[in-house]
């Protein structure tokens, strides 16, 4: 089955928003891909774009693990894959998958 980002983060946010304690450490929704493993951390309004605010747990690159990175916000996007760059930004992987 297929759960796009945007509601997989809300029902985390939603879950976390409800809970108190030790759940508050828990990491949100994250997903394998190609060049490592991704968390999505929140949704923002990026230079007027509304985005997915993310970043990498491991990655075949070290120097972006942990450092947040942007893609357009699209209620249908259910893998990395279908993520886009904001404008006049790169995603840290080009289309092949590697950083």
């Amino acid at each position: 089955f297929d759960v796009p980002m945007a509601r997989a983060h809300r029902l985390y946010s939603d879950a976390l928003r409800n809970c108190s304690g030790l759940i508050r450490t828990a990491r949100g929704p994250s997903m394998s891909c190609t060049p490592g493993k991704v968390e999505v951390t929140g949704v923002e309004e990026i230079l007027g774009h509304k985005a997915f605010v993310l970043r990498f747990l491991q990655c075949r690159d070290e120097n972006w693990i942990g450092r947040p990175f942007f893609a357009k916000y699209d209620e249908k996007a259910i893998w990395f894959d279908d993520l886009e760059p904001l404008p006049g930004m790169q995603l840290p992987w080009d289309e092949n998958g590697l950083p």
